[in-house]
């Protein structure tokens, strides 16, 4: 009895592990597509957990900062130390496809967040560009080609037109409802479910 119960465990055990790379797999082979306000509006009515959804860059994104030449700013330095010209810079690559999740947000901004350190996340605000029919979230970048990241300005050298895309057809978004149906009697009164009469509906 106890070699069956075994059996069936490893079983269950087994079953669930294929599963989970069943899945794994399978998300590997979804095609990332621009997260739209649409998408974000469907999401919040279908009360989906957004803070589990992962974002992905569409493109590369590169930044950089001229630093001083005191020690202690270049060990708090973001990215790579690199010398320009003569100047220290701080260098940062965020790679395209990069993972994120959400920090915080909001109808027309998403900040989302690439790692885990207070501050390090890229703002994203809502526009139309180019031949774009849906409102998509696109990064944001000031009139003089800088990005807030880290609580810094950072100058822009790749991304301009960076956009957040996510994996919709992995994120189970389905708000499913029943209403169970016992009939009417012959009175013409509508017959009550079991959970109907405890509620008193």
């Amino acid at each position: 009895m106890k070699k069956l119960l075994t059996i069936a465990l490893l079983l269950t055990s087994l079953t669930s592990a294929s599963a989970q790379f069943k899945d794994k797999v399978s998300s590997l082979f979804i095609k990332k597509e621009a997260f739209t306000i649409d998408d974000q509006n469907e999401l919040k009515y279908m009360e989906a957990d957004l803070s589990k959804v992962v974002f992905y860059t569409s493109q590369e994104v590169s930044l950089k900062r001229l630093v001083s030449t005191d020690s202690t700013v270049k060990e708090n330095a973001v990215g790579d130390i690199i010398f320009e010209n003569g100047d220290v810079i701080d260098r940062l690559v965020i790679k395209k496809g990069a993972t994120g999740f959400i920090h915080q947000i909001s109808e027309d901004t998403l900040q989302v967040k690439f790692e885990n350190i207070e501050g390090r996340y890229l703002t994203f605000v809502s526009d139309k560009r180019n031949m774009d029919t849906q409102t998509k979230y696109y990064l944001f970048v000031d009139e003089n080609r800088r990005v807030v990241y880290n609580n810094q300005e950072w100058d822009l050298l790749l991304g301009n037109n960076v956009c957040i895309q996510w994996k919709s057809k992995s994120v189970n978004v389905n708000k499913e409802s029943s209403h169970t149906v016992k009939g009417l009697r012959a009175d013409g009164s509508q017959k009550k479910t079991f959970k109907e009469s405890i509620l008193g509906k």
